[in-house]
């Protein structure tokens, strides 16, 4: 009896040694200074341990609003700055140097997008260099541990162009940025699929004539764009299969974004574009009328 007793108990170690390390800590994490970590976005079950770590603020730079109610329960401030995957704005910059000191000041500082790769990766380079506390080299080392693809280029080239303020800047932070409307988003995503045109013209190269062309870039955001509509409230005004369609589209898009963000070109970039322009059609002929766009969005889809 004694045997089996030990034996439940060693079974029961060793299944709570095995549970999956994202139940209680965001699966990625990069420490960009002893006081500013990157990772993805956390969810409910991950709050915890971000406690535990000293986290006293979040800053979200991903488009989807973070989730405020579960961040108070631990005592967690929340600042909400998105973020696109091209070159930041200076006054973009200075509104993320601005928050991590002033987070910093609270305790340690958790910056965030959804995989963690790469916006969150370059605001935490944004925000260190800003504050004089980590090389641009330095932050560039971070940027390629977290993952941060090249085909980004607007992100390095913002980290390059951070200087240290030596005035830092008072800024009215909000604790969440609620999605645009869904004309607007529709409108962002017809341009994307414009310049992700042109680029395919050129064989997914950037065109000589049109420097500024980033496809990675243009897919993320496409990506982002549909993530936004997916939870936001006009969603509701829409017939219950709307959500699948934008679902369906955003994983393609997503499978875009990948193959455009490695080193060596996918062969299939574009079948996959394919894919992501059937998807947008598809739900367009579907809800055409219902969905309240310019005449001009996707005319040519």
């Amino acid at each position: 009896m004694r045997f089996m007793n030990s034996l439940i108990c060693l079974l029961i170690i060793s299944a709570c040694a095995s549970l999956p390390k994202q139940q209680t800590e965001p699966p990625f994490l990069v420490s960009f200074h002893e006081c500013v970590i990157s990772g993805q976005k956390p969810s409910i079950s991950h709050y915890p341990h971000l406690a535990s770590m000293g986290v006293k603020t979040i800053i979200c730079v991903d488009s989807v609003p973070p989730n405020v109610i579960a961040a108070k329960k631990y005592d967690i401030e929340t600042i909400h700055i998105p973020m696109h995957y091209g070159m930041q704005s200076e006054s973009k910059r200075n509104s993320i140097v601005s928050a991590t000191h002033y987070g910093l000041q609270r305790g340690n500082v958790y910056i965030h997008c959804h995989h963690g790769k790469h916006r969150s990766a370059a605001a935490a380079g944004i925000a260190l260099v800003g504050l004089g506390l980590a090389t641009k080299n330095e932050m560039h080392q971070k940027m390629n541990e977290s993952g941060t693809s090249p085909a980004y280029c607007g992100l390095w080239d913002s980290v390059d162009n951070q200087n240290e303020v030596t005035d830092i800047p008072v800024v009215q932070f909000r604790a969440r940025v609620m999605p645009e409307g869904m004309t607007k988003q529709m409108i962002e995503i017809n341009r994307a699929f414009e310049r992700l045109k042109l680029a395919q013209s050129h064989h997914w190269n950037v065109p000589e004539s049109h420097p500024d062309v980033a496809p990675a870039s243009d897919a993320g955001l496409i990506v982002e764009v549909l993530r936004e509509i997916q939870v936001s409230d006009e969603l509701n005004q829409y017939p219950y299969d709307f959500e699948t369609q934008i679902v369906n589209a955003m994983h393609h898009a997503s499978g875009l974004e990948d193959a455009l963000s490695q080193v060596q070109r996918n062969t299939k970039i574009d079948y996959l574009f394919n894919q992501v322009e059937q998807s947008c059609r598809h739900c367009h002929d579907a809800y055409r009328g219902k969905i309240k766009h310019s005449e001009k969005f996707l005319s040519n889809r």
